[in-house]
């Protein structure tokens, strides 16, 4: 990340959410702020940087099955993330375990 964002977002994570989101709507970008629902693991933590978003969809069946000995598939998004992003995972509706763990993160 650059120097100017890096300041950018440490400004922004200076203040609180609804004034953001309030400026944001009022220079006509609404729907910025992440669903009140969605909640930090800690009370009171706060995440800023770049969105680095991401889309999964669910695959019928369960995951997709590789023959015995045939390389795991590696993921260009790992080459294209970067230091202060922030990690935006729209699953598809998977809700039956976690959709990102350490078999993603080893590859």
């Amino acid at each position: 990340m650059d120097k100017t964002t890096r300041e950018l977002c440490d400004g922004i994570g200076k203040l609180r959410t609804a004034i953001v989101g309030d400026v944001l709507r009022e220079m006509g970008m609404p729907h910025q702020i992440l669903s009140s629902t969605i909640s930090g693991l800690v009370r009171g933590m706060r995440v800023v940087g770049p969105a680095f978003c991401i889309r999964a969809e669910t695959v019928m069946g369960g995951y997709a099955k590789l023959p015995p000995g045939t390389p795991q598939p590696k993921y260009e998004m790992f080459a294209k993330m970067y230091k202060g992003c922030v990690l935006v995972y729209a699953t598809g509706g998977y809700d039956e375990a976690a959709s990102w763990g350490d078999n993603i993160n080893m590859t």
